[in-house]
């Protein structure tokens, strides 16, 4: 049950910072009560914009009518980082669904939301997600989380007019490693 402090806690873009440290403590082996609370908050976010809800994309990224509005999409990105450096078996679920959430936000397309994760810490710690091996995950659920930042990929090119999100992506992702990774996740499953 998600209570109103609960909830005003991971609204609260001052805590949000204080909140990642908690839920990522090193000394806990399975996911927290808080870190099960955030992965059906970022399933809720990805709902509200499915099926391309341009409206919701957008309000998740700028509450105009708030009186101080949080930036869900940098939110999630940050969370994503965070994640990222400390990938456990029972923590990938929530980064799965991370980059679920950041793709749904991608996806119409929304160019704003798409401009808002090249503008990010994003492209470096996908490029870390593709050429980590994580020996202590299983490789299903490794695959599963690389396939996840392809399709992330894929959304923010979505609708690209011009080659700076592809140039981008280009210069952050080393796609030798990328491709050899692939062929090895291929291989073993």
């Amino acid at each position: 049950r998600i209570t109103q402090s609960k909830m005003t806690m991971i609204s609260n873009e001052r805590t949000n910072s204080a909140a990642l440290k908690v839920l990522m403590d090193k000394k806990t082996a399975k996911l927290s009560g808080q870190m099960v609370m955030v992965n059906y908050v970022l399933k809720l976010l990805h709902l509200v914009c499915e099926n391309h809800n341009s409206k919701m994309q957008s309000y998740i990224r700028e509450q105009s009518n708030r009186k101080t509005s949080v930036d869900l999409v940098r939110e999630v990105v940050a969370l994503l980082v965070r994640l990222q450096s400390e990938v456990t078996t029972e923590s990938v679920r929530v980064l799965v669904q991370a980059l679920e959430t950041l793709t749904e936000f991608v996806q119409g397309p929304n160019v704003q939301n798409q401009k808002s994760l090249f503008n990010s810490a994003l492209l470096p710690t996908l490029n870390a997600v593709l050429h980590e091996t994580y020996p202590d995950v299983p490789r299903r659920q490794v695959s599963c989380l690389k396939a996840k930042v392809a399709s992330l990929l894929l959304g923010m090119l979505e609708g690209a007019k011009d080659a700076t999100g592809p140039q981008q992506i280009l210069d952050s992702i080393e796609m030798d490693p990328t491709l050899q990774g692939m062929e090895t996740a291929v291989e073993t499953s």
